[in-house]
């Protein structure tokens, strides 16, 4: 027989014995039989616990005194309330002996691994089907892009196969994939090769993707409640891992091989060997690459992280001001992409035009702010052989190429810089003393040039191609890009003059304004106020009895 449960456990507990042969919990001090003129209710026989209480040590409270009992309450509790509440006593933490109420999200958010469990065992245990959705969806959408600009730039001119190779090279490309081309041939015993490798990023359709991608691991974050940092981390790892997964079958099939001679007689005479497509390592490397910046830029300003969590109400609005400015040279691509189809009129490449400005919408857009600003477009280009001395040429693209071609393109560093006035001040009216306005402005300049050195490192453009036969070989070798130190450099001067205006101009606009933008924008903290010492007393002189 027994003579009750253990608190901890619930085991029984034989008569005499002082621990619990389970959980190893000393059993309650022998308390005295009560008196025969005093009522049973609520009396527990020695070391006995009533059902669903627990032992006074497992929550960090002292045992009962030797000569007291428990009062009749806890016992009546064992029959009221619902199951969780406090009538059925409490565990360690705050928490129910038996876990969690039935729906509860537990600590670390839903769907987080029990305590203790190893890095491995949390890893490969969570939320894999939230990660592999957000992959897909970016996927998904970068997929719709690339087939409609692929599609106009086709123009119903091929089948089936190869379209569906432009689409998923399309994709491949837009995460950093290098784009190939590889031909060998071989006739009357001589034999010859060529390859070309192009790497450009159509970043209309990288930047949907990451928008995509950045936007369902933000709201799967939100929805199951994750806020560790180590959980957080590790769903970072899921969505990047599986948004790269899904590019080896696409970088696969967007292989292609051609058949440059169909039915004719060239057949029999040349053996031609060519591939098309785009490298399974770079598509595979740009996809990890691209995923962890977009979801570790979520994570790291979210308002719980634990590292720039705090600044981010200071650091957030000097960003998205930023994001904005370069945000802005969408008017000059969109002026660009109407002079193109004026130009071009009703000519067979109208089609072709749209398809391409769809998929380089954006690169127009960035490269807008940059030339806008004064940087230049540098193309630097190398041809070697076995043959010749290897020879080398650089040009660059700057604003004054453009207005050597019209006068109008000078009003571009005027739009620019009102465009980047406007939205400075729209910053620095957050704040309430001219001192916090002038740091926002500085902050403002900084992320300008840390846009800028971003979108400087996107628009690069490379090629390398080589060739050889007949005993000989050569190479050659361009690349077009904006220097991402000189672009940060000039942003962020940029940014330092119109923030440190933004001020003066917001100090001179009227109250009014200021209020309604402060109620859609929102305000920044109120400042602490400064302590004021207490003004000095001398001591009163002692008084005369």
């Amino acid at each position: 027989m027994t003579q009750g449960l253990c608190g901890n456990c619930g085991t029984g507990l034989p008569y005499g014995s002082g621990r619990c042969a389970r959980c190893g919990l000393a059993a309650m001090p022998v308390a005295p039989q009560a008196p025969a003129h005093q009522s049973n209710q609520g009396y527990a026989p020695p070391g006995w616990l009533p059902y669903a209480q627990p032992h006074p040590a497992a929550v960090g409270r002292p045992p009962f005194p030797p000569g007291t009992q428990q009062q009749p309450a806890a016992v009546a509790g064992h029959a009221g309330g619902p199951y969780g509440t406090a009538d059925h006593g409490t565990a360690p933490h705050g928490t129910s002996p038996y876990g969690p109420a039935y729906g509860a999200v537990p600590h670390g958010g839903q769907g987080a691994p029990p305590p203790g469990w190893g890095a491995l065992e949390a890893f490969f245990t969570g939320d894999w089907l939230g990660a592999a959705r957000s992959a897909a969806l970016a996927v998904l959408a970068m997929l719709g892009v690339s087939l409609v600009g692929m599609l106009m730039i086709a123009g119903g001119e091929l089948g089936f196969g190869e379209t569906l190779v432009l689409v998923l090279g399309g994709v491949c490309l837009a995460v950093g994939g290098d784009a190939f081309v590889e031909a060998q041939a071989e006739s009357f015993g001589e034999s010859g090769g060529a390859s070309v490798s192009v790497g450009i990023l159509p970043l209309t359709i990288t930047l949907v993707g990451l928008l995509v991608l950045g936007v369902t691991f933000a709201r799967r974050l939100r929805r199951r409640g994750v806020a560790r940092g180590r959980d957080v981390l590790f769903q970072m790892g899921r969505t990047a891992l599986l948004f790269m997964a899904f590019f080896l079958p696409l970088s696969l099939l967007s292989r292609y091989t051609p058949d440059p001679f169909g039915d004719s007689e060239l057949r029999d005479l040349i053996e031609f060997e060519g591939e098309l497509g785009v490298g399974v390592g770079s598509s595979l490397s740009g996809a990890l690459l691209f995923a962890v910046a977009a979801t570790g830029l979520v994570a790291l300003l979210r308002p719980s992280a634990p590292l720039l969590g705090r600044f981010r109400p200071r650091v957030f609005p000097a960003l998205m001001g930023a994001v904005a400015v370069f945000a802005a040279g969408a008017l000059a691509a969109a002026i660009f992409v109407v002079w193109g189809l004026v130009d071009i009129g009703g000519d067979e490449g109208l089609v072709q035009f749209l398809g391409a400005s769809v998929l380089s919408f954006v690169n127009g857009m960035l490269a807008a702010v940059l030339w806008a600003a004064g940087v230049p477009l540098t193309g630097e280009g190398g041809f070697a052989s076995e043959l010749t001395t290897s020879q080398s040429n650089s040009e660059s693209v700057s604003l004054l190429t453009f207005t050597d071609e019209h006068g109008a393109f000078w009003l571009a560093p005027v739009v620019l810089f009102v465009v980047m006035l406007t939205v400075a001040v729209l910053v620095v009216l957050r704040q309430h003393t001219m001192l916090g306005a002038r740091l926002e402005g500085l902050r403002f300049a900084a992320a300008l040039g840390l846009v800028a050195l971003a979108a400087a490192l996107l628009l690069r453009i490379a090629a390398e191609s080589s060739a050889s036969g007949g005993g000989f070989g050569a190479e050659a070798g361009a690349t077009a890009t904006f220097n991402p130190f000189l672009a940060a450099f000039v942003l962020a001067l940029w940014g330092a003059v119109t923030g440190l205006l933004a001020p003066v101009v917001a100090a001179a606009l009227p109250s009014g304004l200021v209020q309604s933008v402060r109620r859609r924008l929102g305000m920044a903290p109120v400042p602490p106020p400064t302590p004021v010492p207490a003004p000095y007393l001398p001591p009163a002189p002692p008084q005369a009895w």
